[in-house]
């Protein structure tokens, strides 16, 4: 103990101001002093032995805990080392989600020696769960069982584990459920939800709207009855769910009461013939007596825009096909009708939640600038728009928008435009001033344009220059080199599936 606390003080001092000290009368004062060499070297050598031998023969401490169940037998082969060394260059990029989504494909697991990184790294990014749970094998759901940080990652279901875990576990656990076994999901809502707290019922409920499926309708009664929940947000997330189904009597009462609302005129023989008429707008006297429960505002009958808010309100919580039905109307002729009557806008953010394609090509003629409308209804009239905004002088913000709107990858053809692009924007680089929005734009290409896109010729040798220069350059060069990687990663993928 003696000779370990000399040398920590002479550590602690610095060899510049103290030399290594002189052992006497310990059973090791003779091999410590005999320790020759740089001062440095020296201290170092003696506290290694020094402290093997103050820390040799201890007790060793008793567990807390019982061992845990070891791991079993993974069922998923391990990623090839082909495309696993690709792990690595991307896990904290936005490419990690594009080397998992791979991965599941191919039916592989991720390495073993990669499973604490990605699942630490899981912790702070929610979005990259739904890609590493496919494909962390029964070693990964084992380990994150043993970290509280990671046991979001929870999915074995039992009612034991029901009964002992968490609300984030449990949300685990049933979106494992509804990914691999859709009825026992249902069965376990229905057997469940009453009894868990409202917390537990709102996360249950946001996993159901994620993963609607028609065949879920048969969990209508238990939505009916959430209608008047103990917690407010459970009753809102109910009516949105009930909305996602058409033919729901949630939807049927709404679409009932706005075509209650809507009044004939006589527009004479021109409104016949072309199948057109018009209408006007009449508030009920009261509500009904559903209404409160279906999350209707009271009336305010003094109220000069009382039946339009009404009606809007209606249309913004009616799915549209229930409402095309009840009057009667085609999608198009449901479009002008709303906006004749000013609820086109209500009626284009019910189209959007409940992604009913008809509805939203119909709005595109009041909606033409619409990215999300046009995304739902026609994508390919998206990428043809990109295509021409690509042929004068494009701008990095405007074009940035439409291709966040695009699925990824992008197309390879627009992909090798928007290379092109930004190639020409670089050559020219002195004659702008610092945009950041072009840097952006690089960064998302880097990992959204197809990974088997061509490249634009590479750059003339740089000449001196402004700082903005280079480093646009820069930038343009690390987006090649990523382009590049994810090239062979899909490649290596392709190549180790055969």
């Amino acid at each position: 103990m003696k000779d370990f606390q000399d040398l920590l003080a002479v550590a602690l001092i610095g060899t510049s101001r103290s030399a290594p000290p002189t052992h006497a009368g310990t059973p090791l004062s003779a091999s410590l002093n005999a320790m020759k060499g740089d001062p440095e070297g020296v201290l170092l050598s003696r506290a290694a032995l020094a402290g093997l031998v103050q820390f040799a023969g201890r007790p060793t401490v008793p567990l807390r805990h019982d061992l845990p169940t070891p791991a079993p037998a993974d069922t998923l082969p391990e990623a090839p080392e082909r495309v696993a060394r690709h792990l690595p260059t991307v896990v904290n990029t936005p490419g990690v989600n594009e080397w998992l989504q791979l991965c599941a494909q191919a039916g592989w697991r991720v390495p073993t020696s990669a499973l604490p990184g990605l699942l630490d790294l899981a912790r702070f990014d929610t979005s990259l769960r739904e890609k590493l749970r496919p494909v962390l094998g029964e070693r990964g759901l084992w380990l994150a069982q043993l970290n509280p940080d990671w046991r979001f990652n929870a999915t074995v279901y039992s009612e034991e584990t029901w009964l002992t875990a968490t609300e984030a576990q449990k949300e685990g656990l049933f979106r494992n459920l509804r990914q691999n076994h859709p009825g026992a999901a249902r069965d376990l809502l229905t057997g469940q939800f009453k009894t868990e707290k409202a917390g537990v019922r709102k996360r249950l409920l946001s996993v159901l709207q994620e993963t609607w499926r028609t065949d879920d309708a048969t969990l209508e009664p238990l939505l009916e009855d959430a209608l008047t929940d103990r917690s407010s947000d459970v009753q809102e997330q109910a009516r949105t769910i009930l909305q996602l189904l058409p033919g729901s009597a949630y939807n049927g009462r709404m679409a009932a009461r706005a075509a209650a609302m809507l009044q004939q005129q006589n527009v004479g023989l021109l409104g016949k013939l072309t199948g057109k008429p018009k209408f006007t707008l009449h508030a009920p006297e009261t509500l009904d007596a559903n209404a409160t429960r279906d999350g209707l505002t009271p009336l305010d009958t003094q109220k000069k825009n009382a039946p339009l808010d009404h009606f809007r309100e209606l249309i913004l919580h009616t799915h549209p096909q229930a409402l095309a039905d009840a009057l009667k109307l085609t999608p198009e002729r449901l479009s002008d009708l709303v906006r004749e009557l000013n609820a086109a806008d209500q009626l284009r953010r019910a189209t959007l939640l409940t992604r009913h394609v008809p509805t939203a090509q119909a709005l595109q003629t009041s909606f033409s600038d619409d990215l999300p409308l046009m995304q739902l209804s026609a994508p390919q009239n998206l990428a043809r728009r990109i295509d021409t905004h690509l042929q004068g002088q494009p701008d990095a913000s405007h074009l940035s928008t439409l291709l966040n709107a695009l699925p990824t990858p992008w197309p390879a053809a627009l992909s090798e435009q928007v290379l092109n692009a930004i190639h020409a924007h670089v050559l020219q680089a002195s004659r702008h001033r610092n945009d950041y929005r072009w840097e952006s734009l690089m960064q998302d290409t880097a990992y959204s344009a197809h990974p088997h896109a061509k490249p634009p010729p590479g750059l003339p040798p740089l000449e001196d220059s402004d700082y903005y220069t280079h480093h646009l350059w820069r930038k343009y060069a690390e987006m090649l080199v990523m382009l590049e990687q994810r090239h062979h990663m899909h490649m290596d993928f392709q190549e180790a599936r055969k």
